[in-house]
């Protein structure tokens, strides 16, 4: 699958403002074994973002413990929409976790965002560590 040009010029506007306001943590777009794009925004609540329509669920894991969901949401009609914000349930969205764990910090997770065909995109994000 080819990045879409949308997508990519999202990528190029994140990791510019991330670098004007010193974050050390960039946005990574890979496809793992997923299918499509994801990007993670890691901030205090990191943003995820991807290029696919149709998205019905989104899931949150301790990356070396997928099965153990930390935060997720579902839309039935298949119309989540990107961005969505760690913890904040979009319009129309369930939460599956409620409420969403905190993420902790120096920590690798791994989103899962899946299309209403059975298509997943996938992205490994470490949080940062705390200043101390």
């Amino acid at each position: 699958m080819t990045t879409t040009p949308r997508f990519t010029l999202l990528l190029a506007v994140i990791t510019a403002a991330m670098v004007l306001h010193g974050c050390d943590v960039a946005p990574r777009a890979t496809h793992l074994d997923g299918e499509f794009d994801v990007v993670v925004e890691t901030r205090t609540l990191p943003r995820y973002y991807w290029d696919a329509a149709g998205a019905y669920s989104l899931r949150v894991a301790p990356r070396d413990a997928p099965a153990t969901l930390i935060w997720g949401v579902t839309d039935t009609t298949g119309r989540l929409a990107s961005p969505v914000v760690h913890g904040v349930v979009p319009i129309g969205a369930v939460s599956v976790v409620h409420p969403a764990s905190l993420l902790q910090p120096d920590t690798h997770y791994r989103v899962t965002i899946t299309l209403a065909d059975g298509r997943t995109g996938l992205q490994q994000f470490r949080t940062a560590p705390t200043l101390r």
